[in-house]
């Protein structure tokens, strides 16, 4: 290892959630090898503790002493690993000039810029899924209540589309709302198609859905 004049010391903490244990045993372990492989920094000490049962879940973290070269060493780390915890244990001060902070401020505010563009495109994604899942399981509704061919109640239809009832009742109503299903007292059926054709308000607001 070169041995630098002033190097950087300081103490990191890097917690890991995850599943199954040997995957996340694996996973810290790769994460110090590849700090190892960074000649910007050298890890003096590292120390992996056992990895606790969250239930879904397993939960672990590694404690780190590394040497960083400089301060924007120090800084890219930070922004690479996230580490939960960063104690710098030695110089007591540390001095730095205007192009040292500038390109860390300008390499944060691109991860942060990454991290948000990839949260909104999984947001997107996730209102796709929902919608789609939605038609789907009104379809299937609708299907089991054509094939029934007389009104189901709500537990029955509950345990045939394979839908918890407290899950499955907002979305019947929302259905009945929107006249793809009727409700008869406290049973469910699909609408008169012949009275639909000579509904004109649920035209309208077939009409307006579709030019959605």
């Amino acid at each position: 290892m070169k041995e630098i004049e002033n190097p950087i010391i300081a103490r990191a903490i890097i917690e890991l959630i995850g599943t199954p244990k040997k995957y996340l045993e694996e996973t810290a372990h790769k994460i110090v090898e590849s700090l190892d492989l960074r000649k910007e920094m050298s890890v003096l000490k590292k120390e992996f503790f056992e990895p606790e049962d969250k239930g879904k879940f397993f939960s672990t973290f590694c404690e780190l002493e590394i040497s960083f070269n400089d301060l924007s060493a120090l800084m890219n780390f930070c922004i690479d690993y996230l580490p939960s915890s960063i104690e710098v244990l030695e110089p007591s001060n540390l001095n730095s000039n205007a192009i040292t902070l500038t390109n860390f401020f300008n390499d944060l505010l691109a991860k942060l810029h990454t991290l948000d563009m990839g949260y909104k495109e999984l947001t997107a994604q996730k209102k796709i899924l929902e919608e789609n899942m939605l038609k789907l399981l009104r379809n299937n509704v609708m299907i089991t209540l054509r094939e029934a061919k007389e009104p189901l109640e709500i537990e029955i239809l509950s345990r045939r589309v394979g839908i918890p009832k407290e899950q499955l009742e907002p979305m019947l109503n929302l259905w009945v709302e929107e006249e793809h299903i009727k409700r008869e007292d406290s049973k469910y059926t699909l609408p008169d198609l012949k009275s639909d054709k000579n509904n004109p308000k649920k035209e309208e607001r077939e009409g307006q859905r579709n030019k959605k």
